[in-house]
């Protein structure tokens, strides 16, 4: 069985490569940021959350299965609570860049579909009722 740092390493891995996925790919979407490395640190840190969300109720970790229901659960409150359909992240940062994107998730390349109320809200309930299982059965 992995440890908590070894879970974490790994999510910190994807999120990089999904970082550098968006970064390169996003041609000259990001070049009128006004705070260029704070922006690339949120940036970056919005793929971690994000990855984090998307795998975290995989490990057999305890500390990281009651992590991943505490973030998930707030992201699904912020998601139903946020009527503009965008993370305040990415509110944020789409400001000090000046652009006028969604927030270039991985499952966005892959096709799924990022609006409210679709793929990624019954993802996160059945990923949290999961990992909630998970918990007993340990």
């Amino acid at each position: 069985m992995r440890t908590f740092n070894q879970d974490m390493v790994l999510v910190l891995k994807i999120s990089f490569l999904a970082y550098l996925l968006d970064i390169l790919t996003s041609k000259d979407l990001y070049k009128k940021c006004k705070y260029p490395v704070t922006n690339n640190i949120e940036l970056y840190l919005h793929h971690t959350i994000f990855i984090f969300n998307a795998i975290g109720w995989l490990s057999n970790n305890k500390s990281i299965l009651k992590l991943f229901i505490i973030s998930s659960s707030i992201t699904l409150l912020h998601t139903y609570k946020n009527k503009s359909n965008n993370c305040i992240l990415t509110q944020q940062f789409n400001k000090d860049c000046e652009i006028n994107n969604n927030f270039r998730s991985p499952n966005k390349f892959l096709g799924f579909n990022h609006s409210r109320g679709n793929f990624q809200i019954k993802f996160h309930i059945a990923t949290i009722i999961y990992s909630l299982y998970k918990l007993t059965e340990f």
